[in-house]
């Protein structure tokens, strides 16, 4: 659940002001609507399924995509914010 202080290829700094990324609450919200309509859509419809069945799945799913929703919440937030103007250049490694 931790995430890095600065990034590690253009030094940006996450560590803002806080209550800065109570805003990824919404972005939350919304991938989990998502998810939820995706298995409604999935389940019920394409396989019709009962619905105990999709609650189940549903619950069962969004416990093991919490940590996955956490991060990807903070990184689409702060991306509405912050702005790069050029490309990052990535070093290769040779092996």
């Amino acid at each position: 659940m931790e995430m890095n202080q600065r990034c590690e290829v253009c030094n940006e700094d996450f560590r803002r002001e806080p209550g800065y990324y109570f805003g990824a609450m919404y972005v939350s919200y919304a991938l989990t609507v998502g998810l939820g309509v995706l298995l409604y859509l999935l389940m019920c419809v394409g396989f019709s399924a009962t619905v105990t069945q999709y609650f189940v799945s549903f619950i069962v799913l969004l416990i093991v995509l919490i940590p996955i929703f956490y991060r990807t919440a903070r990184i689409i937030w702060i991306n509405f914010f912050v702005r790069y103007e050029k490309p990052i250049q990535v070093q290769k490694i040779s092996i």
